[in-house]
């Protein structure tokens, strides 16, 4: 986990990081989960993946009323397909066909994320926590 300006980022997804966030983040901070679309569109073989993700986005949401008090906003963000090196050559060699599914026609970009992370980090957010925001083309 990183923090930097009283933003912490749980780069794992895991629930044991968002309880030390809430420990590290000053009054009026944010904490911002990843998630990832196999929460929302089932998947075979990423069961136990998809599963540690539900769960982080379910301890997210409590934790934002936990921490609500405290002006803490929490948030997950939930990535669709991203262009990143983490894609297998199978997905790279169909990648037409998920492409041709998204609305915006194309997969998702690094930046695409890391705007949606910056807006929920600034105080432009500030009446938004409890969410999960889907950047994800409109796939999700």
């Amino acid at each position: 986990m990183r923090t930097h300006d009283g933003v912490a980022h749980s780069e794992a997804g895991d629930t044991g990081a968002q309880q030390q966030a809430a420990n590290l983040v000053r009054d009026g901070g944010r904490i911002v989960n990843i998630s990832t679309e196999h929460t929302k569109v089932p998947n075979p073989r990423v069961a136990a993946y998809a599963g540690s993700k539900a769960a982080m986005e379910y301890f997210g949401h409590v934790l934002a009323k936990e921490l609500g008090s405290r002006q803490i906003t929490v948030n997950v963000v939930l990535p669709g397909l991203t262009d990143t090196d983490g894609l297998s050559p199978e997905f790279r060699a169909n990648a037409d066909t998920f492409i041709a599914q998204t609305p915006l026609g194309r997969l998702g970009r690094s930046e695409d994320i890391a705007d949606v992370v910056g807006f929920l980090v600034s105080d432009d957010a500030r009446w938004v926590t409890g969410q999960t925001i889907a950047a994800a083309g409109g796939l999700v």
